[in-house]
């Protein structure tokens, strides 16, 4: 794939920035709504580090059962909802971009 030219922004607490962040096992997420996170679904993360804001452990995880059963990278996506931490939701506490279908026959997110 070539060289790897990204670089971690010095700043990332901003809008539309700290929407997306890290997940424990390496890959990247966006947050979705007040408590959920669209990610890939070989996640399968376990919590959602975004420092220095804290560690938000996962309630529950839907994905496709394509990609549970099959392993089909077509349908390498999933949602991860988190419990509150310190009462705070991850959405209300850094803001989330929402989630919506851009084809109403879209077999897919």
């Amino acid at each position: 794939f070539g060289a790897d030219t990204r670089y971690e922004l010095r700043y990332p607490y901003s809008w539309p920035t700290r929407l997306n962040g890290k997940v424990a096992s390496g890959c990247y997420g966006t947050i979705i709504s007040r408590d959920a996170v669209l990610t890939a679904g070989n996640t399968a993360c376990i919590r959602v580090v975004t420092k220095p804001c804290g560690t938000w452990r996962w309630r529950y995880i839907t994905t496709y059962e394509e990609w549970t059963k099959n392993g089909s990278f077509s349908y390498d996506m999933a949602v991860v909802r988190y419990y509150p931490l310190n009462g705070r939701n991850i959405g209300t506490y850094l803001g989330y971009s929402g989630l919506r279908k851009t084809a109403p026959s879209s077999n897919y997110l």
